[in-house]
C-alpha cells in the first residue's frame, strides 16, 4: 500500500474537478495479470464528497489463429447477419464460419493482443469461450471434455446462444480450447467444396463460439465463429499431371475430379516401400484448387525424389502417374506479353507464361499488385493503386524475377486545358496520364510540347493552327480537348500618310494582323476602303476627324499609331 500525500489539498475549492497525477517509486512492481486499484480520500476538506476514480479499460484482441481460405470463409459475405454491433458481438468483431469434418476432433487456437499495444497478453489470462446453437434448426452437438452442446434437446423451439461455457488458458500469447463434433454423417451438412461457399441450406449444422477475455476492467474485441459439421467429400481422381518431372518450386497441374475440400485439400509426393527403404511421403505446397475441383496447382518440393503425387481429403486418396522432382531451383517466370496494354486502375490482366504460378511477388512498376493463380501457367493481376501509366509487370519467383518488354498504360484524362490562345502562346493542359506522343492543332498543324510530364503538358499554339479541338496521342490512344479557338494575333501599325486634307485624303495604314480591322482617328470612326488585307487597309478622312492618333481594333486587340494623323 502506497499513501500520496497532496499537502495543498487545504487550498482545494469544493466545486473544482482536479485530475491527480501520482508518480510511483520504483519498488512498487505488481504482477503483469494484476489490477491496479487507486482509491483517494479527501477527508471531506471544504465538505467535498470523496471523489470518483476513472482506470481506463484494456482493450484485448482475441482473433483466430489457424485461419485461412482452405478451412473458413467470411460468414458476412454469405449470412449478411443483421446481428452486426448488437448480442453477441460489436462492430469489431470478425465473423467467419469454420468447417469440421463429422465426428472430427480440432482445435480452435486464439491469439490474444493488448489492442493498443500489440503487444502478447500476458501468460495466465483466462479466457471464457461461450459455446451455443443459436436456433433449433442447426441442431448442433459438440463438446467441449465433459461439457455438451445440444440445441434441439436442451432449449427446444428457439434454440440458445450461451448454452455451456468452458475455460482457456492464455500461454505465450495464445488461447486454445479442444472441442469435438458429435454429429454423425448422416445428419451432417453437404461439404460444399471450397472455401467460399455457404454449404447446403441457411440453416446448417453448427455451433457458435464468442470469446471474452476475463478481468475486473477487460474488453475483449474477437472472432465470432459458426462451427459448421460437414460430410465427406467423394474420393478425388487423378487423371493427368502438367510435367513429368520439375524443379524445386516449379508449379505443376495435378488434374482429376474431386481435388477440392473445405475441410483440407492435401498433395504428397509419395515413393512407395521397397525391401530395403521405407516409404518416403514429402508433402508439397498447394497453391490453388479450381472452384469446379479438377485441377490442383501445386509446387514441386525442394528434393531429388521420384513418385507419384497423392492428393487426399476426406472422402480418399488418389495417385497420378510418375513424378520425378529435382533439388535445382526452378527457371524464373516467363510472360507472354506481345503487346502493351490499356488498364484502369482495379482492373485486371490475365498472364500467361511458364511457371507463372510459382511467384511470390508481381509488380507494375514500383507497385505490388495482387494476383491469383488460374493454373500453372495463368495468373490474373489487378492493377493497383498508385500505379503510373507506361510501367512495365515483373513477375518474382525463386528462380528470380522477370520483367517484360511492354508496358501498362492507363487512358488519359484530361481536367482542364487552355480554351483560347494566339499563336506563339503557351497551352496548359492538366489531368492524369497525360505523357502525349504528339500533339495537333486544327489545320493539322503538329506542335511540339515544351512541359511533358504525366499530368502536366505545356504546348506553343503553332503558325497556321485554326480554331477546334486539340488532338493529343498517348501510348494508351488518341484523346480531344474541348474546343479550343486561336485567337488572332494583336494588330501592328509600321506606317501610315501623316497628313491630309478632310473629305479629300486617302490614308494608306500598313502593318500587320490588319484583317477584319475597325479603325478610328482620335475618337471618329472611319470607313475602309475595298481591298483591304492583313497588311494594308485604305480609308478617306472623315469631314468631321480632327487630328488624332490612328487605332486599329482586331479580335486580337488593339494597337496605336505611334505618331498621329494630322488633318489639315
Amino acid at each position: 500500500k502506497v499513501v500520496v500525500d497532496f499537502s495543498d489539498v487545504a487550498a482545494w475549492s469544493a466545486t473544482t474537478e482536479y485530475t491527480l497525477v501520482a508518480i510511483f517509486p520504483d519498488f512498487l512492481v505488481a504482477p503483469a495479470a494484476t489490477p491496479l486499484e487507486f482509491y483517494v480520500d479527501n477527508f471531506g476538506v471544504n465538505g467535498a464528497k470523496t471523489p470518483d476514480i476513472t482506470v481506463p479499460a484494456t482493450v484485448y484482441n482475441a482473433r483466430l489463429a489457424d485461419w485461412n481460405a482452405t478451412n473458413a470463409f467470411d460468414g458476412t459475405k454469405i449470412w449478411g447477419d443483421a446481428g452486426i454491433a448488437q448480442g453477441w458481438f460489436d462492430v469489431h468483431t470478425g465473423y467467419f464460419a469454420k468447417y469440421v469434418a463429422a465426428g472430427s476432433t480440432f482445435d480452435l487456437r486464439y491469439r490474444v493482443t493488448n489492442a493498443a499495444t500489440g503487444v502478447n497478453a500476458p501468460d495466465g489470462t483466462v479466457v471464457t469461450l461461450s459455446l451455443g446453437a443459436a436456433w433449433s434448426e442447426s441442431n448442433a452437438k459438440f463438446s467441449a471434455g465433459n461439457t455438451i452442446v445440444d440445441g434441439v434437446t436442451k432449449w427446444g423451439g428457439n434454440g440458445q446462444e450461451d448454452m455451456a461455457t468452458v475455460t482457456a488458458v492464455v500461454t505465450n500469447g495464445f488461447a486454445t480450447v479442444s472441442l469435438k463434433s458429435n454429429d454423425t454423417v448422416a445428419d451432417a451438412s453437404a461439404n460444399p467444396g471450397h472455401a467460399n461457399a455457404n454449404p447446403a441450406g441457411l440453416n446448417p449444422r453448427f455451433m457458435q463460439v464468442k470469446i471474452k477475455v476475463e478481468g475486473s476492467n477487460t474488453v475483449t474485441r474477437q472472432d465470432w465463429v459458426n462451427i459448421i459439421a460437414t460430410k465427406p467429400s467423394a474420393a478425388p481422381t487423378v487423371t493427368s499431371v502438367s510435367a513429368r518431372n520439375a524443379r524445386a518450386g516449379q508449379a505443376v497441374d495435378i488434374v482429376g475430379t474431386n481435388l477440392g475440400d473445405a475441410l483440407t485439400h492435401s498433395a504428397a509426393l509419395v515413393t512407395p516401400s521397397t525391401a530395403k527403404t521405407g516409404e518416403v511421403s514429402t508433402p508439397v505446397t498447394v497453391l490453388f484448387v479450381s472452384a469446379d475441383r479438377t485441377r490442383m496447382t501445386v509446387l514441386s518440393p525442394e528434393l531429388t525424389q521420384k513418385g507419384t503425387f497423392v492428393v487426399t481429403n476426406t472422402g480418399g486418396s488418389a495417385g497420378s502417374t510418375a513424378f520425378a522432382a529435382s533439388v535445382t531451383t526452378t527457371s524464373r517466370p516467363t510472360i507472354s506479353m506481345p503487346a502493351s496494354l490499356v488498364r484502369e486502375i482495379g482492373s485486371t490482366i490475365t498472364l500467361t507464361g511458364n511457371n507463372l504460378a510459382s511467384v511470390s511477388s508481381v509488380t507494375i512498376g514500383e507497385v505490388a499488385a495482387q494476383f491469383r493463380i488460374v493454373n500453372a501457367t495463368s495468373i490474373v493481376v489487378t492493377v493497383p493503386a498508385g500505379v503510373q501509366s507506361g510501367s512495365k509487370i515483373s513477375a518474382t519467383n525463386a528462380g528470380g524475377t522477370t520483367t517484360t518488354s511492354k508496358f501498362i498504360y492507363q487512358a488519359a484524362v484530361i481536367e482542364n486545358s487552355t480554351t483560347a490562345a494566339k499563336v506563339g502562346e503557351t497551352v496548359t493542359l492538366t489531368g492524369s496520364s497525360l505523357k502525349v506522343r504528339s500533339i495537333v492543332f486544327g489545320g493539322n498543324k503538329a506542335a511540339k510540347p515544351v512541359t511533358n510530364e504525366n499530368g502536366l503538358v505545356t504546348v506553343v499554339v503553332p503558325t497556321g493552327a485554326l480554331s477546334g479541338p486539340i488532338k493529343i496521342t498517348t501510348s494508351a490512344g488518341t484523346y480531344f480537348t474541348k474546343a479550343f479557338t486561336v485567337t488572332p494575333p494583336t494588330p501592328t501599325v509600321s506606317s501610315f500618310t501623316p497628313s491630309g486634307k478632310k473629305g479629300l485624303t486617302v490614308v494608306t495604314v500598313r502593318g500587320t494582323a490588319l484583317r477584319g480591322a475597325t479603325v478610328t482617328v482620335g475618337s471618329t470612326a472611319v470607313t475602309l476602303l475595298p481591298g483591304a488585307n492583313s497588311t494594308s487597309l485604305k480609308f478617306v478622312i472623315p469631314a468631321d476627324a480632327t487630328s488624332g492618333k490612328i487605332t486599329v481594333t482586331t479580335l486580337g486587340g488593339s494597337v496605336e499609331s505611334v505618331d498621329s494623323l494630322n488633318i489639315n
